[in-house]
């Protein structure tokens, strides 16, 4: 939501945004964000569906990232539409099959699954998927995998609140 003090669009043509709009906020900002890696690989066993869970923040404005369970808290206050990302990395061997995913809640895929099978051995196999999520205060969102072998990945986690929608 915009301060009473915001600019409309012809404040805007005019030059009205300054660094003294910037400053205030007026012009809103993207948060609550973060950003996660971690500071090894993850292990994880073969055909089970994996929470992953981060420990490094490169940021998070709100703390609204657990790196206890591995799940982003919508706080209260902050409903809205929000933007995440996350990509993953693995040793590939011949015949894996790997999957990752962004959920909400319980469960449900924010991203349709993203699926890979290897035909044979690389040095890194990536995977990333994003979504657009509209969320209530209180939502959680996390990443999960799925690999036919036991095994350990790395990648990056983060999101933010979009502005103006």
């Amino acid at each position: 939501h915009l301060a009473d003090d915001a600019v409309d669009s012809d404040e805007i043509a005019a030059g009205a945004i300054d660094a003294a709009h910037l400053a205030s906020g007026v012009v809103g900002d993207n948060t609550p964000s973060f950003r996660v890696t971690n500071s090894g690989t993850i292990s994880y066993t073969a055909n089970t569906w994996q929470t992953l869970v981060f420990d490094t923040k490169t940021w998070d404005t709100d703390t609204a990232y657990s790196t206890s369970t591995g799940k982003f808290t919508v706080p209260s206050g902050e409903a809205g539409k929000y933007v995440f990302h996350y990509d993953a990395t693995i040793q590939v061997q011949s015949g894996d099959q790997w999957t990752i995913d962004i959920v909400k809640n319980s469960g449900a895929s924010l991203t349709g699954i993203r699926y890979a099978s290897f035909t044979m051995s690389t040095d890194t196999g990536m995977l990333a998927v994003s979504t657009i999520a509209d969320l209530d205060a209180g939502d959680t969102v996390y990443t999960r995998e799925y690999l036919n072998r036991d095994g350990g990945t790395g990648g990056r986690f983060g999101g933010f609140k979009l502005i103006g929608v």
